[in-house]
């Protein structure tokens, strides 16, 4: 069951405690509404200008490869790391061709 309360955490000033507890529970509602989801689900595209759920879990997967990547690394990607997150990065047209036929396990552990 998900938890809606906002919990004080050690080691964090207030404000990065509530940031923390909001980015972790937007997780926690993330993976519980797509758990059962299918490929078909994930591919569902509502228009031709629409992303599909399978490109914008990889959305978030790229944003937040890219900001450990500045955060932790202190530099920008490679060539070669832009080159593998770039269609995820930006959506769109190449999203909605190259994102798709790819299980829920697969998004998850990208």
């Amino acid at each position: 069951m998900l938890d809606y309360r906002i919990i004080s955490r050690e080691n964090y000033s207030n404000k990065i405690r509530e940031l923390v507890t909001m980015l972790e529970h937007t997780r926690d509602v993330t993976l519980s509404e797509i758990s059962n989801l299918n490929q078909s689900d994930l591919d569902f595209l509502p228009n031709g200008s629409s992303n599909t759920i399978g490109s914008l879990l990889s959305h978030i997967a790229a944003m937040k490869f890219v900001h450990q990547v500045i955060s932790f690394e202190k530099r920008d990607l490679t060539e070669s790391e832009y080159l593998k997150w770039r269609i995820s990065l930006e959506l769109g047209d190449k999203a909605r061709e190259g994102i798709k036929k790819k299980s829920l396990d697969y998004y998850l552990n990208e």
